[in-house]
């Protein structure tokens, strides 16, 4: 819901984890009701305007995200809503154009939500999630708006070291006309090197596969990423 929020034109590719740290600054609050969880966070999307000489608490960017998770059987969904209440610098890609020009000038405020629906089957978890994001409330003058609208989908599947995922995301920007649609997969197989007392060594060979496209082939870009990735802990 944070890479749909924050990055609408170009949310695949995990770019509020790589991005962002994979870390948010706020306070949460978690209360049991019903058979599920309430978790309530008010949070700091971004840091100070960056050309901004304005020192005063509200310069940073912030929202509440509330979701709420409980069992089906033995199916986990979290709905989930993440509202900004303060103008935003969130809302664009450094990899389409300048997120601290883009942000400064459009001032997005997104409304976002969706689930993500996890079903556990003989040893394997299968994960479906589905995310829209939209804001057309966010005018700033006649050449500086923001009006879009925007969805997410991914199917995950993990069983035992193999974890893999498809994403796809659409979105259509009607403030400049634009529409960009991104592909994404990710193939990850987890091996334990070593494991003792001591700690672990786990590499993980991974795949990232990306595909993107404005304006129905006017800009196209396509990236495969092999990786090695290695976890120690001790």
């Amino acid at each position: 819901i944070f890479d749909l929020a924050v990055y609408h034109t170009s949310p695949l590719g995990v770019p509020y984890f790589l991005l962002n740290n994979d870390r948010i600054f706020g306070l949460n609050y978690g209360r049991k009701i019903g058979q599920g969880e309430l978790n309530a966070t008010l949070c700091v999307l971004g840091d100070k305007h960056h050309d901004s000489t304005d020192e005063s608490f509200f310069r940073d960017e912030y929202a509440v995200h509330l979701m709420y998770r409980t069992n089906i059987g033995d199916i986990i969904v979290d709905p989930q809503l993440l509202a900004a209440i303060t103008r935003t610098q969130g809302g664009c890609s450094d990899m389409w154009e300048s997120p601290y020009e883009c942000g400064d000038e459009i001032g997005a405020a997104p409304f976002t939500f969706g689930t993500n629906v996890i079903i556990p089957s003989n040893g394997s978890t299968f994960t479906f999630s589905a995310f829209y994001t939209m804001d057309n409330i966010g005018i700033i003058d006649d050449d500086n708006s923001s009006d879009y609208h925007g969805y997410l989908l991914r199917a995950k599947y993990q069983h035992g070291p193999i974890r893999a995922w498809v994403d796809y995301n659409s979105t259509e920007d009607n403030s400049n006309n634009d529409e960009y649609s991104n592909l994404f997969v990710w193939a990850q197989y987890n091996w334990k090197v070593y494991d003792s007392s001591m700690g672990t060594l786990t590499l993980s060979p991974t795949l990232r596969y990306l595909d993107k496209d404005l304006n129905d082939g006017e800009y196209e870009y396509t990236r495969w990423r092999p990786e090695l990735w290695a976890n120690i802990t001790f």
